[in-house]
This record gives C-alpha cells, sequence and structure tokens, in this order.
C-alpha cells in the first residue's frame, strides 16, 4: 500500500463530519432559551393586559406568545425523540442516602462507562483504528457526597471543563473519517461531542487527534437535597455552560441507575 499524505482537503472533509455531530447537540443548548422565551412571552402578555398596552401592542403580544409556544412545542417534540436515543436510562432509588450507600451505588457509574467506552473504541481494531499508548477513558466520582447526587440534572464525562484528549493511529483515511461517523451510532451512553480534529502522518500509521465529551440529561431527575445530610461539596455535574467551549431516573427497589443502552 502506498502511503497517502493527508491535505488541506482531507482536514477539511473530516471537519464536515464532525460539524454533524455539534449540529446534534446545539439543539440542546436551544430547549432551555427556547422555555424562557416562551415564559417571557408569557409574563409580557399579562404585563401588557394589566397595564392596559394599547389594541396593537397587546395583538402582538399575543401573537408572539402564540408562536413561542408552538417554537416550545415542537423543540420539545423532538427532544423526546434525541432523549431516547442517546441518554442512558438512568434510575435513582427514592431517597439520596439509598441512592448513594446501597451496592451498585451511584458512583460506579464512572467505572461502568470508562468499560464501556473503552470497549467501544477496542472493538475497532478490525476497522483500522488503535488507541495511541496511554489514552484512557477516566472518569471522576459522580458526587463525593449524597447531596451531590441531587445536582445530578444534567452531568458531563470526563467533566464539563476537560473533554478526553483522544489520540488513535489509523491504517487509511478512510479508517478514520468511518470512525468519526460511529459517533453518530454511540446511543444511550450520552450525547458525543467531538472537536479539534486533526489528522496527520502517512498511511497505514495515520494518528487521528480529537477531543471527546459526553453530556447526558437523565431522564428522570435525582431526588432532591436533604438538608438534614449537609452541604454538597462537589460532583460531575455539567450544566449546559459545560458546552461553551465547543468549536455535545425512579424506582424503589432498583439499586443504581440502571444500565446504559448498547450501540457502536
Amino acid at each position: 500500500m502506498k502511503p497517502s499524505r493527508i491535505t488541506a482537503m482531507h482536514v477539511h472533509i473530516g471537519g464536515i463530519v464532525v460539524i454533524l455531530l455539534v449540529a446534534l447537540i446545539l439543539f440542546f443548548g436551544m430547549i432551555r432559551p427556547k422555555t424562557q422565551d416562551t415564559d417571557l412571552q408569557n409574563q409580557a402578555a399579562a404585563s401588557a393586559v394589566s397595564g392596559g398596552g394599547t389594541k396593537a401592542d397587546n395583538k402582538k403580544t399575543a401573537a408572539d406568545l402564540v408562536k413561542e409556544k408552538k417554537n416550545t412545542k415542537q423543540i420539545q417534540a423532538d427532544w423526546l425523540v434525541y432523549q431516547k436515543k442517546y441518554m442512558p436510562d438512568w434510575k435513582w432509588e427514592n431517597n439520596l442516602l439509598a441512592a448513594y450507600y446501597l451496592t451498585n451505588k451511584v458512583n460506579d457509574i464512572p467505572a461502568q462507562f470508562g468499560h464501556w467506552i473503552t470497549d467501544w473504541y477496542d472493538a475497532q481494531k478490525r476497522d483500522g483504528i488503535t488507541r495511541a499508548p496511554g489514552v484512557v477513558f477516566p472518569i471522576p466520582p459522580l458526587a463525593t457526597d449524597p447531596n451531590g447526587i441531587a445536582a445530578l440534572t444534567s452531568v458531563t464525562f470526563p467533566t464539563a471543563k476537560s473533554p478526553w484528549k483522544v489520540s488513535l493511529i489509523c491504517q487509511t483515511f478512510d479508517d478514520a473519517m468511518a470512525h468519526l461517523r460511529r459517533f453518530n451510532s454511540m446511543v444511550g451512553h450520552g450525547m458525543p461531542v467531538v472537536d479539534g480534529v486533526t489528522l496527520s502522518g502517512h498511511s497505514p500509521e495515520l494518528m487521528l487527534n480529537y477531543n471527546l465529551a459526553l453530556y447526558i440529561i437523565p431522564i428522570q431527575p435525582p431526588p432532591p437535597a436533604d438538608t438534614r445530610i449537609g452541604v454538597s461539596t462537589g460532583g460531575n455535574a455539567g450544566g449546559m455552560g459545560g458546552m461553551g467551549g465547543m468549536s455535545p431516573m425512579g424506582g424503589s427497589g432498583g439499586g443504581m441507575p440502571g444500565g446504559a443502552k448498547g450501540g457502536k
């Protein structure tokens, strides 16, 4: 096989693949703003009526409210589709102490996800993809005390501020592109977001580098904080603000959040 040089065009092609992934995660950033827009329009409508605004003003406010409600309804419907595909089916115990201290407690999740994503990468050896030496996928504990669970309304793996730095050895350019496309089918483990993609070297040892994070919005919110336990000092809660650097649970006797859905 002749060595193949990585040209600027190749890098741009890779960028296009990643843009598709980023476009999906941008959707999540629209959910809260659109909901807030609807709330603002509700407030504006109430204010216009109580303030005795002009007929034209009241008519425009009412029309804006109808529009925002329609937009919000569509976004929420779209979100349910993405939620079912990408989000893990976590099920929490009914109270913080049970969720935190029972066998298979909440802090087993990082190890489970770390093993899963490691296996996801290693399964691609047959497709010409190999992890570079030293590439691992550590995830810190989700909560440092029971009340930390209450903050897990959204989670970023590995953390909201520090994505995984991934380096892979690819046999061919096509192998590298096929690998990037596989993120679109990584279901049940959060929304994957890939950025900072670079390709260098020659086949059969092309180096593919990028950043990876998994964004998770649990289908069911965790139990609320309990002031009798004390105040949480930490946890891997990654709110929507964790996406800013991007260039992506109930049952009374079930132990820890349930296993995530598979996908390659």
